[in-house]
């Protein structure tokens, strides 16, 4: 049965039902991340974000986004 063809009350409950899971999950994530270790002035950095400039950082770099890549 498709959501769509759910009354008003089944579309409500479904609604409500993934809602509660994304927070469930964005809980854990909030709950994982803040056990990492990773400071909170790190958390927003990426491989986007870095700026490599010696070709030693470009090479490292490189490493970094193959290993992440594979993991």
């Amino acid at each position: 049965m498709s959501l769509e063809e759910l009354g008003a009350p089944g579309r409500e409950e479904v609604r409500r039902i993934l809602a509660e899971q994304r927070a469930a999950k964005q809980c854990t994530s909030e709950r994982l991340l803040g056990r990492s270790g990773i400071p909170a002035r790190y958390r927003d950095k990426t491989f986007a974000n870095y700026q490599a400039v010696t070709a030693e950082q470009r090479r490292v770099l490189g490493l970094c986004r193959a290993y992440a890549g594979h993991v």
